[in-house]
């Protein structure tokens, strides 16, 4: 039961840690996947808000849209950071990510390793989704 506890704490712990990671490569469907990915506590707010809720759990759901706020644009600048590795540029160029990351979806990552680590496996969304090979 332990053994249990513990594999679903750290399934959690990388389930939102991991679009806050910063070093490294990912590829372009990582990056769409990360995208769609961190806005989860955004989800959760909307599926939790409700008209007719007491005015107290009205602000408390508000404080929990700030806190996804920030949450998913920490998350949208570490991954244009990785993406950004992926092409061989320096993180520092996120600065702009607002004005290129459509463009970051189209480039594809450099074939040969860089500084930031080797180049990204190709594999499908659906294993990237899973986080599996």
């Amino acid at each position: 039961m332990r053994e249990a506890m513990k594999n679903l704490r750290n399934c959690v712990a990388s389930f939102v840690l991991e679009p806050m990671i910063s070093s490294g490569r990912i590829g372009r469907v990582k990056y769409l996947l990360l995208h769609v990915w961190s806005a989860w506590p955004l989800f959760l707010v909307v599926a939790l808000s409700n008209q007719n809720s007491p005015l107290w759990m009205q602000h408390v759901l508000s404080a929990l849209v700030v806190v996804g706020l920030i949450y998913w644009w920490v998350a949208t600048l570490t991954a244009g950071v990785r993406r950004l590795h992926d092409l061989g540029w320096s993180g520092y160029w996120v600065l702009l990510i607002n004005l290129i990351w459509p463009l970051l979806l189209l480039w594809p990552g450099q074939r040969q390793s860089n500084r930031y680590g080797p180049p990204v496996l190709k594999r499908s969304a659906a294993t990237q989704m899973a986080g599996t090979a």
